[in-house]
């Protein structure tokens, strides 16, 4: 692999990073709305990537109650799955 092949691999990894990072700061906003709970009391679960190491779903908790949100593409955003329960609550069949 080439200088310039490694450069270029540095470079989409660190925006891959910032696009997480900016992602898991997107959800945290909505959950702390959807939820009724402060932001810091969030905790941020990765649940699923893609191909190209970019978070596709996060899970929720806090203020005793979890949801779950799904990336739907770049210009769409972040959308709650499938609405709050409580964090004890068993998953919907």
């Amino acid at each position: 692999m080439g200088l310039g092949s490694t450069m270029l691999l540095a470079c989409m990894s660190t925006h891959v990073a910032e696009q997480n990072a900016n992602s898991i700061a997107a959800v945290r906003k909505r959950a702390s709305f959807d939820l009724s709970c402060a932001p810091e009391k969030l905790n941020i679960v990765e649940l699923g990537r893609n191909s190209y190491d970019q978070l596709t779903t996060l899970g929720v908790m806090g203020c005793e109650k979890k949801a779950t949100y799904v990336n739907l593409g770049h210009r769409a955003g972040w959308a709650l799955d499938v609405g709050e329960r409580k964090a004890d609550a068993p998953a919907p069949q």
